[in-house]
């Protein structure tokens, strides 16, 4: 497959990240507020977390839905913010 076709693969999807923060519940949790985010799908990749937890320890309730990326970078865990690509 060329490098030109690579996006035609349909078993895959493709994020831009809108913003990298380290995991801090509390940071986040405000972030997410400021931005009026009622609903996030988490996505993981290399960590051990609750994504529900996670859900549920943000107690969002505002309008608009985002999409966040945990996982880890030089041995830390960080929270992608990302949108469809």
């Amino acid at each position: 497959m060329s490098s030109e076709n690579w996006r035609d693969v349909g078993y895959h999807r493709l994020f831009a990240v809108v913003e990298s923060r380290a995991l801090s519940i509390n940071a986040l949790r405000g972030w997410l507020r400021d931005r009026d985010v009622g609903r996030v799908t988490i996505k993981k990749r290399g960590v051990t977390l609750d994504a529900d937890g996670l859900r549920r320890q943000l107690r969002l309730s505002g309008s608009v839905e985002m999409t966040l990326v945990v996982t880890r970078v030089c041995n830390h865990q960080v929270c992608l913010v990302v949108r469809p690509g």
